[in-house]
């Protein structure tokens, strides 16, 4: 799992502010789900349910919440 901030993406002219899908390293990736602060705990459980599929996994940090 790779494990970004806003601002890092942004510093690569990366937008997540509007899109679902972003493209990262030559990769594209779907945002999946949006998990709010207070459940930073359901995390581990939250992208275990989605790296089943052996998929690469982007945890994005917002302001208020996180986006898988």
């Amino acid at each position: 799992m790779i494990t970004l901030t806003v601002q890092d993406l942004e510093q690569e002219n990366i937008s997540v502010k509007k899109d679902s899908e972003i493209t990262f390293e030559n990769k594209i990736y779907k945002k999946v789900k949006v998990l709010s602060k207070r459940d930073k705990n359901k995390i581990p459980e939250v992208t275990e349910e989605y790296s089943i599929d052996s998929s690469e996994i982007i945890l994005v940090e917002h302001k208020l919440f996180f986006s898988i």
